[in-house]
Formats: C-alpha cells, sequence, structure tokens
C-alpha cells in the first residue's frame, strides 16, 4: 500500500481546496484544530450499540476522513490479502480479468474503492478498467466526500480507467435490491463494510436485511463474491453474519439438491487485527489526534468478516425463473417512482422548512421597517435641527465676513500710511546726510581758509 503512504495528506489538501473553493481562508492549523469536538462526538457515538450519526455536517464527514476513513481503506486490503492467502485459486477467478464491476453497499465516502485498488495493483496487474457501483442511503449527503475519494484516485492511481458511480439505496427496504439487478448481474464483488452496526436493531428489520441478501445471493453471477466486515465492537453484527450463512446455506439446500457439491463457499473470521501502516502526518497528530481528550490515533484495528463465494448458477431453479421478467420491470419502475417520490418528498421538506423560515423572516424586516423608520423620524428631527444651526452658523459667518472685511480696509489704508511713512523716512534720511555733507564741506572751507589767513600773516 505504499501508493498511500500520503494519504493523509492528500486529505488535509481536498478539505483545504475545498474550504478555499467556499471563500473561507484558513490555515492548515486553525482547521484541524475546529475539527477535534467533531472527532470526539463522532467516536462517542460509535461506542453506541447502534450506531447513528448525522453526517450532513461536513465537518463530521471531515472528523470521520481523518479519524476512520485511512483505517477502513486498509481494512478492505487486509480482507482482501487474507482471502487472497487463503483460498488463491478462488480469488484468480474472481479477479483474474481486465475489466471488474463491483457493488459497494452503505459506501460512505467509498473508502473501499482505495483498499480494493491497493490489492489489485498488487495481485492482479492485469486488471486495467474498474467501475464502481457506489449505493447508500444518503448517496447525496455523501457526494463531496466521494468528490475526495475520486480526487485521491486520480492522483493514486492514475493508470487505472475508472468510474464510480454513486446512487440512492436503502438496504433496509423491503424488495429495494430489485431495483438493482441489472448491475448485480453484471458485477463480480459486492461489499458491506462498517454498515451492518447500523442495523438488526428489531426482527422486521433483520428479516428485511436477509431478504435482500437471499435476492443478492440468488442474483451473483457465477465466480463472483460477497463480504462483509465490520469493526469487532458490536454484538448484533455477529448475529447478523449467522442468520445471512443460514439464509445462504436454505439457498445451497433449496436451489441445489441436484448436486453434491455447495453453490456457495463461507469463509468466516471473527477475530482479526492488524497494525495501521499508512503514515499519519505530522500535522493530523499536532493538531487533531494529539493524543489527548480521547483524540488519540489509532494503530490497532480488530475487525471480522464473513465472505462469500458462489462457485456457479443453477439456471433452472433460480430467481429468473421463478418470478416473472414483467414483475421484475414493475418492481424496477415502483422503486424508481419510490425513490423520486422520497426525493420529492424530501424537497417539499425543504420548501417547508423554506416557508416557516420565510414567515420568521417576514416578521423580522416588519419589525425592522418599523424601527427603521423611528429611526428615519429621529433622524429627520436631528437633520433639521442641523439645518436650524448651520444656517445660524452661515448667518454668523456672514457677519464676521463682513467685519473682517471693514478690518482689512483699515488695515490697507494703515499699510499705505506706513509705506508713505517709511518713504518720507528714507527721503528725510537722505536730505539729511546731503545736509550733513555739506556742513562738513563747508567747515573744512573755512578751516582752509583760516589756515590760508596764518599763513598769509605769517609772512
Amino acid at each position: 500500500m505504499n501508493e498511500l503512504n500520503n494519504l493523509y495528506h492528500l486529505i488535509i489538501e481536498n478539505l483545504i481546496s475545498l474550504n478555499k473553493s467556499q471563500g473561507k481562508t484558513i490555515s492548515i492549523q486553525s482547521y484541524l484544530q475546529s475539527l477535534q469536538p467533531y472527532v470526539i462526538q463522532l467516536r462517542d457515538s460509535y461506542k453506541a450499540a447502534r450506531v447513528s450519526v448525522d453526517y450532513s455536517n461536513l465537518n463530521t464527514q471531515a472528523a470521520y476522513l481523518f479519524a476512520y476513513y485511512p483505517h477502513y481503506v486498509e481494512m478492505t486490503y487486509r480482507v482482501l490479502e487474507s482471502l487472497q492467502e487463503k483460498d488463491p485459486s478462488l480469488m484468480q477467478l474472481v479477479f483474474d480479468k481486465k475489466h471488474l464491476k463491483v457493488c459497494l453497499f452503505c459506501a460512505g465516502a467509498a473508502p473501499e474503492s482505495l483498499g480494493l485498488l491497493s490489492f489489485v495493483r498488487q495481485f492482479y496487474p492485469e486488471v486495467k478498467s474498474i467501475v464502481i457501483y457506489s449505493y447508500d442511503l444518503y448517496s447525496d449527503t455523501w457526494r463531496i466526500s466521494q468528490d475526495i475519494t475520486k480526487n485521491i484516485i486520480n492522483n493514486c492511481f492514475k493508470d487505472y480507467h475508472f468510474a464510480l458511480l454513486s446512487h440512492h439505496l436503502d438496504i433496509n427496504q423491503t424488495d429495494s435490491f430489485f431495483s438493482i439487478v441489472g448491475n448485480i448481474k453484471d458485477s463480480s464483488i459486492f461489499m458491506f463494510q462498517n454498515c451492518l452496526n447500523e442495523f438488526g436493531e428489531n426482527d422486521k428489520d433483520l428479516k428485511t436485511i436477509l431478504e435482500n441478501m437471499k435476492f443478492l445471493s440468488e442474483n451473483m453471477p457465477s465466480h463472483s463474491f460477497m463480504f462483509i466486515n465490520d469493526l469487532r465492537l458490536y454484538t448484533q453484527v455477529n448475529r447478523i453474519i449467522d442468520s445471512i450463512i443460514s439464509t445462504i446455506n436454505d439457498l445451497n439446500k433449496t436451489n441445489f439438491d441436484d448436486y453434491n457439491e455447495q453453490a456457495f463457499l463461507f469463509n468466516k473470521s471473527m477475530e482479526e487485527t492488524f497494525k495501521s501502516s499508512i503514515v499519519i502526518s505530522d500535522n493530523v497528530t499536532k493538531y487533531l489526534l494529539t493524543g489527548a481528550n480521547n483524540l488519540i490515533p489509532r494503530k490497532i484495528i480488530n475487525y471480522n468478516y464473513l465472505s462469500v463465494y458462489k462457485i456457479f448458477t443453477k439456471e433452472s431453479k433460480l430467481f429468473e425463473q421463478s418470478i416473472d421478467n414483467k414483475y421484475i420491470d414493475l418492481l424496477e419502475q415502483f422503486n424508481r417512482l419510490q425513490t423520486q417520490f422520497n426525493s420529492f418528498y424530501a424537497r417539499l421538506e425543504q420548501l417547508s422548512a423554506v416557508e416557516s423560515n420565510y414567515l420568521k423572516i417576514s416578521e423580522i424586516v416588519e419589525s425592522y421597517d418599523q424601527k427603521l423608520e423611528e429611526f428615519q423620524t429621529t433622524l429627520q428631527k436631528q437633520k433639521d435641527t442641523i439645518q436650524a444651526d448651520l444656517e445660524t452658523f452661515k448667518s454668523h459667518l456672514q457677519n464676521l465676513e463682513t467685519k473682517n472685511s471693514k478690518q482689512k480696509i483699515k488695515l490697507e489704508e494703515i499699510e499705505r500710511r506706513l509705506n508713505r511713512f517709511q518713504e518720507e523716512r528714507k527721503n528725510l534720511t537722505r536730505q539729511l546726510e546731503r545736509n550733513r555733507k555739506a556742513v562738513i564741506f563747508a567747515i573744512l572751507i573755512g578751516l582752509l581758509g583760516v589756515i590760508l589767513g596764518v599763513i598769509a600773516l605769517f609772512r
């Protein structure tokens, strides 16, 4: 399973990308830490005798992808590997072909598809294409997680032609398998993994499941096999498995009494264990499965399984001749109509919820309208007050501008006078300078005259 060593990294990458596509920008650390309460809640739900979980919340699905999905991938691989070791000749009859068709029941996110591809790559490289029909009561709810599974397959198993086709199916509904009889007859592998813990709560449920298992067993083609596996936690799973074996054994007795050999071979193991080999990424152990508060990474997986191998089909006593083909067509049409009706009813409930929400929103809007009207009235009063204050301010401003204008004129007059004074001061200074020079000149002339007189006197 070396190609799946980066499985946790691919899960993180796909979920972060999904959040970005929804307009949410979040770091890996913050996102993984936000999933911690969902992992705790999911693990608490799985401890119940009858498991019931609402996977419509995307965070719950994300918690499942980190806490359980990788182990379920490896569980599928381990079951197939165990069957390969026990009876390789029978497994070769199933897998030794270029094209495989597989039916997964109660598939959810379809982790079985990754385990199956990893097994096929290692043991049957001649297989080139695989078509998987994925059946689940909540097929639409699981579509996002199945898209992540497809992305991982495209990343790790690029050399295969692969199709994962999702369909609605309730295995706890009477005659529900009639609608898929064509795909049953055309497939060679049928898987029920980690789903019987949700059923068999009462005798009616168990009877319905056994009738559907009987129908599936009758219509499986030759050299095909079915396997059922689950975590070794739920006692009702053991009871259902024993009942399935009894039901199919009855087919051996009633449909194949002309033969010494059986049409169906069983391989049952109720105490299987493996240590997970898929490496948990550092981000997951650091921020999500930290080891505290029931967030311990699981390493040892205990499980059980039943495989049913169909050797041959006895044409004279099988379903095709015991029930009229027209009846099958009618049942198929009925199941399709019932599926459409269920879908319509679900949409009707959604519309009813929308209508209820609309009425609540209408009341809220009406209340807001009233408050808005009151607010607008108050706002208008405030606006009028502000407008009056603004007019008063404008009037004061105009008065100030008038006063400022007069003061400006006076200032300009003073400035002109000051300029004239300075000009006159300059003129006066120049005049004084000229007079000073004239006086000095006169004094020098007088002094010269005295000197000349004295000189003349002494002669």
